[in-house]
């Protein structure tokens, strides 16, 4: 998985990848921006679909809608439906994990 992490001029937690994670990115930034909180809700739902607690389980945010199901999770851009991408569950759980990791480093 190839995403970078940094914090802008204004401290604020900026994620960037390549094309093929760059939805992937842009939900790190626009929808958990720097809540543990909100991280830790998309884990939770993740490993409740993933242990069968629910079927599925989606949220639409500021700009982006995640659907999880026990075999992959969509990420897709509502701005104009302008993309859409699905990621194992495996790596989408390590993108939060990495991601929250980040955000404990702030200057």
């Amino acid at each position: 998985m190839s995403l970078e992490f940094y914090w802008d001029e204004d401290g604020t937690p900026r994620a960037r990848a390549g094309s093929a994670l760059a939805l992937l990115a842009g939900f790190l930034e626009s929808e958990v921006q720097g809540s543990f909180e909100v991280g830790g809700r998309f884990l939770d739902r993740l490993v409740h679909v993933r242990a069968g607690r629910l079927e599925a389980w989606a949220e639409t945010g500021n700009a982006y809608t995640v659907s999880i199901r026990p075999d992959e999770v969509e990420i897709m851009l509502e701005e104009g439906r302008k993309g859409r991408m699905r990621v194992a569950p495996e790596q989408f759980e390590k993108a939060l994990q990495d991601w929250l990791g980040f955000l404990q480093t702030h200057p």
